[in-house]
C-alpha cells in the first residue's frame, strides 16, 4: 500500500523560504550522489580478495585472530583500499556512524539519502509540516529546531546501535521532530492523503482526510513498535529508533515553546505588515486563478470574478479563501441562491480556521441584505449576539407573492409562517 500526504487545510502568511532551502539542499546532494560512480563492483572485488586471502591463511594453518588485519600485510592493504573506496560513496562518507559518535556527520547525515524514493518520501512530509512551523515560529527558531532534531534522532539511533559502523542517513529523524511539533501546534488540522492499493490484479486508489490529532499518534505508535523489531535485529533497513527519538523531541520542545508563548497566532510582533489584495491572494491561496479573480474584483468586473471563483471551487471545494469571496460577491450581486448554498460552508470554514472575526463580518454582511437570515444551528450561539446595523431598508415583498417571486427570494418565510428560515445546511462531501 502506498500512502502519500497531498495537502492540508492550513495556510501560511509568507513563502517558507527556509523549508524550501532545506529541501533544495537535500535535492542537490542527491543529484551529486547520483552522478558519482557506484563503488559496489570495486567493493565486491576487494571483498572477494579478502575472503580468498583468509581461506589461504586457514589452509596454511594460520589462526584467524581478530588482529589478523593488522598482522597480515596483504589483508591490511586490502582493508585500507576498501575503506578508501567506501569513502567515495556519500552515504558512507557523510552518514552518521555510532562508532564515531562525535562526528560532524551527526548533522550532515540529515542531508544525504539512500536513493530517490527515500528522498521524495521525506521531502513530502517536510513540506507538509515544515511550512507551517516556519511560519509560526520564524525562520531562525525553526532552523535551529530542525538541526537539533537531526542531532537528537541520531543520538537515539546510536543508543540502540552502540558501536555500530553502519551509517545512518536521511532527514527523516529531523522531519519526525517537526511532525511532533506540528501535532502540538496544529492538531486540529485536516490532512489529505492519496493512497494506492495493489493486490494481484486488484488495484484501488483514492484519497481521504483525517485530523493530525489522529494520524500522527498512529504513525508514532507504528514507529515505536517497529523500533522494537529493529532492536532485536529482525527489522528492515529503516532507522525507526531515529523517528521515535525525533518525534518525542519535537513534542516536548513544542510543548515548552507553547507554554512560553512562542508561536502564538495572534502575536503582534509576528504579525505581517498590511498587504495589497493581490499579495494577500498569493499568500492565502497560492494559486494564479484566485489571484486573477481578485484582480477582476479590483477592476470592478464583479460578474467575471464571480464566475472564476465558482470554477475554483468546482476544482477545490476547500479553497481557503475562494468561498468567502464568492459569498461577498453574491451579496453584491443580490444572488440569494448562491448565498444560501455557500454561506454556511464559508462560516464553518472560517470558524475552523479560528478566523471568527471574519466569519462574524461575513454573516453581518449577509444579514444586512436579508434580515430574516439566521446562522446554521451549530453556529447559532456564536452569531446570536451579533449586532446588525442595516445599511439600507430591507426589501418589502407584496402581500400576494407568486411562486416565481418566492423562488427569487428564497429567504422569505412560507405561507402561514412568520418566523425566519433556518440556514442550516450540511457541509459538502469531502474529497
Amino acid at each position: 500500500m502506498l500512502l502519500i500526504p497531498v495537502g492540508h487545510d492550513q495556510t501560511v502568511r509568507s513563502f517558507p523560504w527556509l523549508t524550501a532551502t532545506l529541501m533544495a539542499l537535500c535535492l542537490l546532494v542527491q543529484i551529486h550522489s547520483s552522478t558519482r560512480r557506484d563503488p559496489h563492483d570495486e567493493v565486491e572485488q576487494i571483498s572477494t580478495q579478502v575472503r580468498e586471502r583468509a581461506t589461504k591463511l586457514r589452509e596454511e594453518g594460520g589462526e584467524l585472530k581478530p588482529s589478523i588485519l593488522e598482522e597480515d600485510d596483504e589483508l591490511r592493504a586490502l582493508s585500507n583500499d576498501l575503506e578508501r573506496i567506501r569513502m567515495r560513496d556519500p552515504v558512507y562518507h557523510y552518514g552518521y556512524r555510532p562508532d564515531q559518535p562525535f562526528s560532524i556527520n551527526i548533522v550532515l547525515s540529515a542531508f544525504v539519502h539512500g536513493g530517490w524514493l527515500h528522498l521524495i518520501g521525506n521531502l513530502l512530509f517536510l513540506w507538509m509540516v515544515g511550512c507551517n512551523l516556519e511560519d509560526r515560529w520564524g525562520r531562525w527558531r525553526f532552523g535551529l529546531f530542525y538541526l537539533l532534531g537531526a542531532v537528537v534522532s541520531s543520538v537515539a539511533y546510536a543508543g540502540l546501535h552502540a558501536g555500530s559502523h553502519v551509517p545512518l542517513v536521511g532527514a527523516s529523524g529531523a522531519i519526525a521532530a517537526a511532525m511532533g511539533a506540528f501535532l502540538v501546534y496544529f492538531h486540529r488540522t485536516t490532512i489529505r492523503f492519496w493512497y494506492l492499493i495493489v493486490l494481484f490484479v486488484f488495484v484501488k486508489r483514492g484519497s481521504f482526510e483525517i485530523r493530525a490529532l489522529y494520524v500522527l499518534p498512529i504513525w508514532f505508535v507504528q514507529q515505536l513498535l517497529a523500533s522494537r523489531l529493529e532492536a532485536s535485529g529482525e527489522g528492515d533497513a529503516v532507522a525507526y529508533s531515529a523517528h521515535v527519538g525525533g518525534f518525542v523531541f519535537g513534542v516536548l520542545t513544542a510543548v515548552v515553546l507553547q507554554r512560553l508563548g512562542v508561536g502564538k497566532e495572534d502575536s503582534e510582533e509576528e504579525a505581517p505588515p498590511p498587504l495589497s489584495v493581490g499579495a494577500k491572494a498569493v499568500q492565502d491561496g497560492f494559486d494564479a486563478d484566485y489571484l486573477a479573480a481578485m484582480e477582476l474584483v479590483d477592476a470592478g468586473k464583479t460578474m467575471s470574478a464571480f464566475i472564476r471563483l465558482q470554477r475554483i471551487l468546482d476544482g477545490n471545494p476547500r479553497h481557503p479563501r475562494a468561498r468567502r469571496q464568492l459569498v461577498l460577491l453574491a451579496i453584491e450581486l443580490d444572488d440569494a441562491t448562491t448565498v444560501r448554498e455557500n454561506l454556511p460552508v464559508a462560516l464553518r470554514q472560517l470558524v475552523r480556521e479560528n478566523a471568527v472575526a471574519d466569519a462574524v463580518e461575513l454573516y453581518r454582511s449577509a444579514v444586512r441584505r436579508w434580515p430574516t437570515l439566521t446562522p446554521p444551528a451549530d453556529l447559532h450561539g456564536l452569531f446570536a449576539g451579533v449586532e446588525i446595523v442595516p445599511t439600507e431598508p430591507p426589501p418589502v415583498l407584496p402581500t400576494a407573492v407568486s411562486a416565481p417571486a418566492r423562488r427569487a427570494n428564497p429567504f422569505a418565510p412560507p405561507d402561514g409562517d412568520s418566523g425566519p428560515i433556518e440556514l442550516d445546511l450540511p457541509l459538502p462531501p469531502k474529497r
